[in-house]
């Protein structure tokens, strides 16, 4: 499960910068970036906190997450993009992790290749990707390719919207589908990493998986299929509120809280 979850969980865990301009004057756009999120509650991990830092053209150039009780890093992860290339390298949850991305002329993410070592038992796993986008700019389907097993997914738009996301390996045994319903809280803020090892999902801010939904999901439902059966269904459900146009904090279930500070520039 947790392979077929790496490959949603790009675009399930969004966020985007806001943007505020004055229509009347010829002054330069100003842009408000996420610079920390503060997690007061996450069951299972305890409180979090979310460091983002971004080069002058607005572009992602490390994440760090700390235990906050502790002090103690999860995650440190560095951003080096070049003509038609991404790398991103660092420490995620107890891993060294390599990603080498291929971008197209519009900067998105075509091909990756994920390689992690285990910092305690020495193990390397890697996965191959390759994504595809549709005339509007929507991903259009994400392939994971590790080993013998193949895993596409095929996202599902309406109206700018994501509202459903369909995994499948081809023997018909553990396909998902990821059902949305949408929210009026605009698309603004990474939200519900739901303990996912996902290190590229901030990159959406970029465009690197293309355009994003408009809105914030209001209910995520994942259903389990076996031989075109859905034998199990999870639903998580979320409540926002927004301040100047920008995301406040975001409530998961009855589990976890996410709040958000921003900057502007």
């Amino acid at each position: 499960m947790k392979k077929l979850f790496l490959i949603l969980a790009a675009v399930t865990m969004i966020f985007v910068a806001c943007k505020k301009e004055d229509n009347n004057t010829a002054t330069p756009v100003k842009h408000t970036v996420l610079a920390g999120m503060d997690v007061d509650k996450m069951v299972f991990y305890g409180d979090v906190i979310y460091y983002y830092t971004y080069d002058a053209d607005y572009r992602l150039v490390r994440i760090k997450e700390l235990q906050a009780d502790d002090n103690v890093v999860l995650r440190n992860m560095k951003f080096h993009y070049s003509d038609g290339h991404l790398s991103i390298t660092g420490m995620s949850e107890g891993n060294n992790v390599i990603k080498e991305c291929t971008l197209d002329r519009q900067g998105r993410i075509t091909e990756m290749m994920h390689t992690s070592v285990s910092l305690e038992y020495g193990d390397t796993t890697s996965y191959f990707y390759t994504y595809t986008y549709d005339a509007d700019g929507h991903l259009a389907t994400s392939t994971q390719i590790a080993d013998d097993e193949i895993h596409t997914s095929t996202y599902v738009w309406e109206n700018g919207e994501l509202i459903a996301v369909n995994t499948g390996n081809g023997t018909g045994y553990g396909d998902t589908m990821l059902a949305f319903e949408t929210s009026d809280a605009p698309a603004q803020a990474l939200f519900n990493r739901m303990k996912y090892d996902n290190d590229i999902s901030e990159l959406c801010t970029q465009g690197c998986f293309g355009t994003l939904p408009v809105h914030m999901p209001s209910k995520r439902s994942l259903t389990l299929y076996l031989e075109g059966i859905p034998v199990r269904t999870i639903t998580t459900e979320y409540a926002y509120t927004v301040e100047n146009d920008c995301l406040a904090t975001c409530q998961v279930d009855d589990n976890m809280t996410f709040t958000f500070d921003w900057e502007e520039r």
